[in-house]
C-alpha cells in the first residue's frame, strides 16, 4: 500500500491494525457507538478497581479486559477472534483504539488513570454508603459514564497553574 492509499484509508475512518502479523482494516466507530464503547470501558474499569495492577493476577485481568474490549469495538468482525494475536499486539490494538476513541485526550495513559481513579472513587463510595437500611435522603446517583477532561478544562487548569506560578502536571505523560 502506498502513502496515498494509506492516507485515503485514514481519511475514510479505517484503522490499519496488525493481528498475527497481518494488516487488518477496522472501521472507526461512529460517535454514538463510540460513546457506548467508552461507557463499556468505564464499567469494565469499575470491575477492576480492587485488582492490584502490577500483580500477575492484575496483568492477566488487564490482558483479558483488553481482549474483550477490542472485540467489543470490532462491530464488523474485521479483526477476527484475535486468537493469532500476541499480547504485545493486543496491547498495541487497545492503545490505538483508546487513541481513536478519545481524540482530545492528552494521552492514553491519562485516560486510563482517570478511569481507574473514578472506578476506585465509585468503589469506595459504594463501601462508605452501604447501610442496613434505606437512606433517609433517598437513593444516590453514581455517574455511569467516564469521559476524559475536555480541552477547555485542561486549558483552565493550565491557566490557573500559570497564574499561580506552578507547572501543571500531566499525570501520566
Amino acid at each position: 500500500m502506498d502513502a496515498a492509499e494509506l492516507e485515503e484509508e485514514v481519511v475514510a475512518g479505517v484503522l490499519l491494525l496488525t493481528v498475527g502479523g497481518r494488516v487488518r482494516r477496522l472501521p472507526e466507530l461512529k460517535w454514538r457507538a463510540n460513546r457506548a464503547w467508552q461507557e463499556r470501558i468505564a464499567a469494565t474499569y469499575r470491575t477492576l478497581a480492587s485488582v492490584v495492577a502490577d500483580s500477575p493476577e492484575g496483568q492477566l485481568a488487564m490482558t483479558e479486559v483488553e481482549h474483550d474490549l477490542i472485540l467489543a469495538y470490532d462491530a464488523t468482525g474485521a479483526l477476527g477472534d484475535l486468537e493469532d494475536a500476541t499480547e504485545t499486539e493486543l496491547s498495541a490494538l487497545y492503545t490505538k483504539l483508546l487513541e481513536v476513541s478519545y481524540p482530545n485526550a492528552k494521552s492514553v495513559m491519562a485516560v486510563q488513570i482517570l478511569m481507574m481513579q473514578e472506578a476506585v472513587r465509585a468503589a469506595s463510595s459504594d463501601l462508605g454508603s452501604s447501610t442496613s437500611g434505606p437512606s433517609p435522603t433517598g437513593p444516590s446517583e453514581v455517574p455511569t459514564t467516564s469521559r476524559p477532561p475536555s480541552r477547555s478544562a485542561r486549558r483552565s487548569s493550565s491557566a490557573r497553574a500559570a497564574r499561580s506560578g506552578s507547572t501543571p502536571s500531566s499525570g501520566a505523560g
